[in-house]
C-alpha cells in the first residue's frame, strides 16, 4: 500500500464532519446558526478595534498608564462590555425612535461619531502616506471611494468587509504581541491607582459601546435569543483578551508610551510593515461602521444623501488633519463623556418604553 492511500483515508475522515453537517438539515441549519453569530461578533469587533487600539495608543490613554491596576481595570471592563452588548443587541429600535430627545441625541451621536471617524481617517492616512504623493493622494481617494459604498449599502457591506478582515487582523496582531511579550519586565506596582483611572476605564468603553450601538442594535433584529446572548458573551470575551495581552504587552515596555503609536514602536523591519498593515485594517474596518452609523443618524435629520454624506464622511476627513495622536488624547476623553450620557439616556429611555 503506497503512503498516498493513508493520506487519503485521513483527508476523508478529516472532512467527514463537514460533508455530514453539509448533507443534512440539521448540518445546514448549524452551519448557519454558528456562522451568523462569527460573523455578528466579528462585526462588533471590527468596530472596536481601530487603529487607535491596533497602534496602542488607546490602550496606553485609557489603561496602561496607571500600571498594574489596568489589569483590573480591563477585567471590569469585560462586565460593561458584555452587560451594555446584551443591552444594546436586544434594544427594539422603535424605543429609541419614540423618545422625546431623539433630535438631541442624534446630533450628539453625529458629533461623536465625526471625532471617531476622524482618527480612523488620521490613521488611514499615517499609513497610506508614501513619498510619492500622487501614490498618496490615489489611496486616500480610494478609502474615500468605499466610505462611498459602504454608506450606500449599509450593514450588509459592513458583515463582509468584517468577515475578511478582522479574523486576519486578530490573528495577526496576538500572535506578534505573543512574540514580544516579556511579563518578567514587569514592574508590579499599584502606586499609581486613583479614581481618575475607573472613570478612564468607564469612559473607554462608553466611547466604544457608543460607536458600536447602531450596529449591534441592526444586528440584534436578525438573531434569535440564544444568539444574541452568546454574540455579547463572545464578542466582550475576545475584546478582553486582546486588551489584557496588549496591556501586558506595553506594561513591559513603558518607554513606548511617549510615542505616537507606542505598540508600532515595538517592533522592526518586516514585523512592522504588517503591523502598519494591521493598523490601516483596524482603521478601515472601524471606520465603515461609524460610517454606517452617522449616516444612519444623519438620514433622521436630513433626507438630503449629500449634506448626510458631507457630514459623515467629508467632515471627519477633513478633521484628520489634525493629527492621530491629537485626536486621540485630548477629543476622546470629551467624546467619552458625550457617549455615557448617550448610553444613560438610552437606558431611561427603554425603561420609559418597557414600563408603558
Amino acid at each position: 500500500m503506497s503512503i498516498k492511500q493513508p493520506i487519503r483515508y485521513g483527508v476523508k475522515f478529516i472532512n467527514l464532519p463537514f460533508v455530514i453537517c453539509h448533507n443534512s438539515k440539521f448540518g445546514q441549519v448549524l452551519i448557519y446558526y454558528i456562522v451568523k453569530v462569527f460573523i455578528s461578533v466579528l462585526a462588533i469587533l471590527g468596530s472596536i478595534i481601530g487603529a487607535g487600539f491596533v497602534s496602542g495608543q488607546e490602550i496606553v490613554v485609557f489603561y496602561s498608564k496607571f500600571g498594574l491596576w489596568s489589569i483590573l481595570l480591563i477585567i471590569l471592563s469585560f462586565f460593561i462590555f458584555y452587560k451594555f452588548f446584551n443591552f444594546l443587541i436586544n434594544l427594539e429600535e422603535k424605543s429609541r425612535k419614540n423618545s422625546k430627545k431623539q433630535k438631541i441625541y442624534a446630533v450628539s451621536s453625529v458629533f461623536n461619531s465625526i471625532i471617531f471617524s476622524s482618527a480612523m481617517f488620521a490613521g488611514t492616512i499615517k499609513m497610506i502616506s508614501f513619498s510619492n504623493k500622487a501614490i498618496s493622494f490615489f489611496l486616500f481617494c480610494l478609502v474615500i471611494f468605499l466610505c462611498f459604498i459602504i454608506f450606500k449599502n449599509g450593514i450588509s457591506s459592513i458583515g463582509k468587509v468584517s468577515f475578511l478582515l478582522v479574523p486576519i487582523l486578530i490573528i495577526v496582531l496576538l500572535v506578534f504581541e505573543i512574540s514580544i511579550l516579556k511579563v518578567g519586565a514587569l514592574e508590579f506596582s499599584f502606586s499609581k491607582f486613583n479614581l481618575s483611572s475607573i472613570i478612564y476605564s468607564f469612559f473607554y468603553c462608553g466611547l466604544n459601546i457608543s460607536n458600536a450601538s447602531m450596529l449591534i442594535v441592526s444586528l440584534g433584529k436578525k438573531l434569535s435569543q440564544k444568539q444574541k446572548t452568546r454574540v455579547s458573551f463572545y464578542s466582550a470575551l475576545v475584546l478582553f483578551f486582546l486588551l489584557l495581552i496588549t496591556d501586558i504587552v506595553l506594561l513591559s515596555r513603558p518607554d513606548a508610551f511617549s510615542s505616537d503609536m507606542p505598540l508600532l514602536s515595538l517592533f522592526s523591519g518586516n514585523k512592522r510593515i504588517l503591523m502598519n498593515l494591521l493598523v490601516l485594517i483596524g482603521s478601515l474596518t472601524s471606520l465603515f461602521s461609524l460610517i454606517f452609523a452617522s449616516s444612519n443618524l444623519m438620514r433622521g435629520l436630513s433626507n438630503n444623501d449629500f449634506i448626510v454624506f458631507l457630514v459623515s464622511v467629508i467632515c471627519p476627513a477633513f478633521l484628520s488633519f489634525f493629527g492621530f495622536t491629537a485626536i486621540i488624547t485630548y477629543l476622546y476623553p470629551i467624546a467619552s463623556m458625550v457617549s455615557i450620557l448617550l448610553l444613560s439616556e438610552m437606558v431611561i429611555s427603554q425603561k420609559e418604553h418597557s414600563s408603558c
